[in-house]
């Protein structure tokens, strides 16, 4: 090595000290974006992207709600059963250990199932506290979350910790250190997914990574979403979207869909080849899990949308912060 860069006169270069760990953080990004395969009763196709969270001894699977609801979270669909979709088929690399005992980047497959309903007909997943709606899909009772189209599984006892590779979880410091809009418009961001279901790998589930510079940080009628410059392709709903904070790529958000620009009675082509992505800011339910983080079905809180639009319209205001004290109980910190 040291010949080869004396060759090329490289070792006139100064070297970076930090090239090696940015190029474990940009490699490692494959691993951080599982598969997951929609099970459901008609057996069709349905493919879309998760990622898996470590907090604490718990893990948990986030993908988008509409993803499991089978209803767009803005564009409610009553007609639909929801319960059709009864399942999700994970796939993400496996545990595989060098001869120093350390887990490598080039892994295996490893599959597990995770059920959507347990057997009162509930849902097993986790939404916002906040809930816009109560609706009725032909006798499964879904309450549509008003702030994030994200929806998050215990796991905990579904997976195996000896079979699953490390590098797929993501944990708190991986997080973006902010709970607000505060980065930069035309700033890079990177989306980790599986488009249409495909890998880059038959053996092993490589996601792509899409590049999507941020092109607005706010979207009407979405409270915490963002825009990109771009959409992604189907089954990319649920992918993990990271941004470059301080020393390494860290998540920002969820990956949501498409925002056309172009509506009316306009071209199909014209009108996907004018859209937009759509992001959902996380960062807000990790670091404020009272009012933004997710709980169990029994426990949100229904009202209006228009009330839900009031409360968290302004987080500084006295008399929005009581309200919100009221709604949510213990006093906020």
């Amino acid at each position: 090595m040291k010949f080869l860069d004396k060759f090329f006169g490289l070792d006139k270069v100064p070297r970076d000290e930090n090239l090696r760990e940015r190029f474990i953080n940009l490699e490692t990004l494959k691993h951080k974006a599982v598969k997951l395969d929609v099970l459901n009763e008609l057996n069709s196709d349905i493919p879309a992207t998760g990622f898996i969270f470590k907090d604490g001894s718990k893990y948990y699977l986030y993908t988008c709600w509409h993803i499991v609801s089978k209803s767009g979270l803005y564009q409610l669909k009553y007609e639909y059963n929801s319960k059709e979709r009864y399942g999700l088929r994970v796939t993400c690399s496996a545990q595989n250990c060098s001869e120093s005992g350390q887990p490598t980047f080039t892994c295996g497959k490893y599959e597990f199932e995770v059920p959507l309903y347990n057997e009162d007909g509930n849902p097993l997943w986790m939404q916002d506290i906040a809930a816009q709606d109560d609706i009725n899909f032909l006798g499964a009772h879904l309450n549509a979350p008003y702030l994030h189209d994200c929806i998050s599984i215990d796991i905990t006892n579904i997976i195996d910790l000896e079979k699953i590779n490390p590098f797929v979880f993501l944990e708190r410091s991986d997080i973006y250190p902010a709970t607000v809009f505060n980065f930069s418009l035309g700033q890079d961001s990177y989306i980790v997914g599986f488009p249409y279901g495909y890998s880059a790998n038959v053996e092993v589930p490589i996601p792509v990574t899409l590049k999507r510079a941020i092109a607005s940080k706010e979207a009407e009628g979405l409270p915490m979403d963002f825009l990109l410059d771009g959409d992604c392709a189907a089954g990319m709903s649920g992918s993990p979207v990271f941004m470059q904070a301080e020393d390494k790529l860290r998540l920002v958000g969820i990956y949501t869909g498409s925002r056309y620009t172009l509506v009316g009675n306009v071209e199909p082509f014209l009108q996907t080849h004018t859209s937009l992505g759509t992001a959902c800011l996380l960062s807000s339910h990790f670091y404020t899990k009272k009012t933004m983080g997710h709980v169990i079905y029994q426990d949100q809180i229904i009202k209006d949308a228009n009330d839900w639009k009031r409360i968290y319209g302004n987080f500084t205001s006295p008399e929005l912060i009581k309200e919100r004290e009221d709604v949510f109980g213990e006093k906020e910190t």
